[in-house]
């Protein structure tokens, strides 16, 4: 959601200090009032990425983990690749 410190803020800023410029950004506007604590944000960005809409997208670690282990979890490993470093852990509690 865009009102996520962690699933958009946070990104954003990484991808600028990498020196990436995204074209376009997509938020996925499901939770918005709960500051992205739901995962249904991930969930549509993994479906928006297998319908194609997207070209990118950033998860957490556990619902990549858990989207490998869904029935799907074999075209989406053959069709992706994770970044050799990933924004910093936000604690969304502090």
């Amino acid at each position: 959601a865009s009102d996520s410190p962690q699933g958009h803020v946070v990104p954003l800023h990484w991808l600028a200090e990498q020196g990436v410029t995204p074209g376009s950004v997509a938020a996925h506007d499901l939770d918005l009032g709960k500051h992205g604590d739901t995962a249904l944000g991930e969930v549509e960005a993994l479906a928006a990425l297998a319908r194609g809409d997207v070209q990118a997208v950033l998860l957490s670690g556990m619902m990549y983990q858990r989207a490998l282990a869904g029935p799907d979890g074999a075209t989406l490993a053959s069709q992706t690749h994770l970044l050799p470093e990933a924004p910093p852990v936000f604690d969304h509690c502090q």
